[in-house]
């Protein structure tokens, strides 16, 4: 492995980033020499370097506008069936070449980043830094070859109490903010192909209610960010490859990162979620949206130079004013904001019953068949 210096060697290079690893009970420092990753950086290391190899790139991959390389088609917008077809292909190719072993292989989260890419004028709508952002980082990872995951879940403490009925920092959240980015405390699970992966999408999994909007965020943090760690489970990697021919190449490793005060820089901190803008507008507004007049007409009414005195504001006018905070109103307290913040929540339909559904609609005996082949095969 030491032999190769292309991409793939680039890639292992990369990740000696000053990332804290924790394996049983002590901080990995390098990843290349360790026995519980060799096997697994091996396996990557020959799909980075399949990007160069003439015959499999242009499977796999598409040139990139901005270096003129191949880079994976994990990252290729999809504007035709073409398209699809092409991305499918290069995720077959992956997965054939780990035997259908390894299920994170940064597609996933690869996938998930060039989405945002590709939707990001609408998301615009509601954050108006945000194509800017996923424009940037998604040209960067694209052609800095990135390994990405995601760890979107909650460390299993005690799922029978709500986010304020708990400890705090039993789920990620952010304490505090600055001119730097947000500081996020707690944790999150599972997050598989951890210990080499660069940067990892976070964000919530199950919906945040409004009375909590320091739990709703998204956020791409790199791996190597001060008072992250990350937390391996127990390794299932061998070193013989003769009698272990699966766990001695494809054991991707799962972990769960603590985040110990983690600063995220605004460039990595995406849309908040609509609980936490209307709790920005309510903050703003404060009580500014119950002293306005029933009707704006009043303005004009008997006392209407008192009115006008006592209406307006430093900049604006008492009219302008009270437009103003009528319109938010319209937003965050009427019966029409109101459903939208039910709407926003729920739009989905219950998932709860939507994840039953589908477990009871699915057809289960195409899985279970070999199951029972296999058993009855004995009997």
């Amino acid at each position: 492995m030491g032999q190769d210096r292309g991409r793939g060697q680039r890639f292992i290079d990369s990740l000696n980033d000053g990332r804290t690893v924790w394996l049983n009970g002590v901080t990995v420092s390098d990843l290349q020499q360790h026995s519980a990753f060799q096997g697994t950086l091996k396996t990557l290391s020959k799909l980075f370097n399949s990007l160069d190899e003439e015959g499999v790139q242009e499977r796999i991959g598409f040139v990139s506008p901005r270096t003129g390389r191949y880079v994976h088609n994990s990252f290729l917008v999809p504007r035709s069936v073409q398209d699809l077809a092409r991305r499918n292909a290069a995720f077959t190719y992956w997965a054939e070449e780990t035997n259908g072993v390894m299920s994170r292989l940064s597609d996933y989260a690869r996938s998930m980043v060039t989405g945002w890419y590709a939707i990001r004028e609408e998301i615009q709508r509601f954050d108006h830094l945000f194509a800017d952002k996923i424009s940037r980082y998604y040209e960067s990872a694209r052609d800095n070859d990135l390994f990405l995951t995601t760890a979107l879940l909650d460390p299993q403490i005690n799922r029978s109490k709500r986010l304020d009925e708990q400890n705090p920092d039993a789920v990620l959240r952010i304490v505090a903010e600055n001119k730097e980015g947000v500081i996020v405390r707690g944790a999150k699970m599972i997050a598989t192909g951890a210990p080499y992966t660069h940067d990892f999408l976070i964000f919530p999994y199950h919906r945040v209610q409004e009375f909590a909007p320091q739990y709703a965020h998204a956020l791409i943090v790199p791996g190597n960010s001060s008072g992250l760690h990350i937390v391996c489970r127990e390794s299932f990697a061998s070193v013989d490859e003769d009698n272990h021919p699966l766990s001695s190449r494809y054991e991707e490793m799962d972990a769960v990162l603590i985040f110990d005060d983690v600063l995220v820089p605004w460039e990595r901190v995406y849309t908040r979620y609509y609980p936490r803008a209307i709790e920005i507008l309510q903050q703003i507004g404060a009580g500014g949206y119950i002293q306005v007049p029933s009707d704006v007409s009043e303005l004009n009414g008997p006392i209407s130079r008192l009115m006008h005195k006592y209406f307006a504001s430093s900049k604006n006018s008492a009219e302008l004013k009270t437009r103003l905070f009528k319109l938010a109103w319209d937003l965050i307290g009427s019966p029409l904001g109101s459903r939208h913040g039910l709407y926003e929540r729920f739009y989905a339909g219950d998932p709860v019953r939507m994840f039953a559904n589908q477990y009871l609609n699915y057809d289960k005996d195409s899985l279970t068949k070999s199951v029972w082949d296999l058993i009855y095969s004995h009997i």
